[in-house]
């Protein structure tokens, strides 16, 4: 009996060493503090002036270097573009070989005005006749000349000599029978013989000499 009150003294022994061992442990433990948030950094209410940028000195030496003038800027001419040929320059060309320019204008291939000059009836016939004067247009053709005075009277001149032109017939107003021969003297001058028989007086002629100036060309 003695030993089992023995016993049981030893398990209870046991048990209060176990809890006085856990008692020491926990009071020697040292209890981790918490983390505690570190305070966020004060802003200035100063602000930070910028940094001031400092131009280097330069130093100046004894000799001063040439300062180069600025360079002046060129303008650069645009190119000048080159022109297409012209469709109608061999045209051109071609109608001038094939047609050569017209020539200048003459008493010989144009209209010409000329101013005959007045006479006075020399024939001694009893009834005088006056020839007409004034105005007269003359055209050339290849056989001869076409005149055509102021009265009007239109005639046709044969050529019979070397710048002379005649006509023979009947006048243009019906009163008798003419001769008309011209002789051109220059190309602004012609002289002038016309014989005249009146039908009411056939046996006498009247005879006069004139003179023609040119005056322009007629249009």
């Amino acid at each position: 009996m003695f030993q089992r009150h023995f016993q049981g003294f030893r398990r209870l022994t046991g048990l209060l060493g176990l809890v006085a061992v856990m008692a020491l442990t926990a009071c020697s433990a040292t209890p981790t503090p918490s983390p505690t948030a570190s305070p966020a950094p004060a802003i200035a209410d100063t602000a930070t002036t910028a940094p001031t940028a400092t131009r280097p000195t330069a130093t100046a030496t004894g000799t001063a270097s040439p300062t180069p003038p600025p360079a002046t800027a060129t303008r650069t001419q645009r190119p000048t573009s080159t022109p297409r040929p012209s469709a109608t320059a061999t045209a051109s060309a071609t109608a001038s070989a094939t047609f050569p320019p017209a020539p200048a204008q003459t008493i010989f291939n144009t209209p010409s005005v000329w101013n005959v000059n007045s006479t006075v009836d020399n024939s001694g016939c009893s009834n005088p006749a006056s020839p007409p004067y004034g105005g007269v247009q003359t055209t050339f053709t290849d056989t001869g000349l076409l005149w055509r005075n102021s009265v009007p009277e239109n005639y046709t001149f044969t050529k019979v000599g070397a710048d002379t032109y005649q006509y023979a017939g009947p006048n243009g107003v019906g009163t008798g029978t003419v001769t008309l021969q011209v002789t051109f003297t220059s190309n602004t001058s012609f002289q002038l013989f016309q014989t005249f028989v009146s039908n009411g007086e056939p046996e006498c002629t009247h005879t006069y000499t004139q003179t023609g100036t040119f005056m322009w060309f007629s249009p």
